[in-house]
C-alpha cells in the first residue's frame, strides 16, 4: 500500500535516506569500524557532513556486490592482505595450522 501512494505521490514523499556513521555502517554490513574505513579508501561510496564521512544503507551494500562480481581488488586492499597474512605467519613462529 505505501508503494502505491509513493508512487502516486511522486519522489518528493519519499524520506531521505538514513545517513549511517562508520560504527553504524560497519554494524549493518556486519564487519569492523576498521574494515568501513579500509572499504572507504577503497571507494565506498560516501558524503561528507561537515568533517565526517557518513554512508547510505543502500548504495554501500551495492557496491560491494559489485565489487565481488567483477572481483576487483585495489593494490591498497592486496598490501593490506599481505601484510595481514605476514603478521598471522610469524604470530604462528613459522607453524602452519592444519
Amino acid at each position: 500500500m505505501r508503494d502505491v501512494v509513493l508512487e502516486a505521490v511522486g519522489d518528493s514523499a519519499r524520506p531521505a535516506p538514513a545517513l549511517l556513521d562508520r560504527t553504524g555502517i560497519a554494524r549493518a554490513l556486519g564487519v569492523s569500524p576498521t574494515s568501513v574505513d579500509r572499504l572507504r579508501r577503497e571507494g565506498m561510496p560516501m558524503v561528507w557532513i561537515g568533517d565526517s564521512p557518513r554512508f547510505e544503507l543502500v548504495p554501500c551494500p551495492a557496491w560491494l556486490r559489485t565489487r565481488a562480481r567483477s572481483g576487483q581488488r585495489t593494490a591498497a586492499a592486496q598490501r593490506e592482505r599481505e601484510h595481514d597474512a605476514a603478521g598471522a605467519a610469524a604470530a604462528l613462529g613459522g607453524h602452519k595450522l592444519r
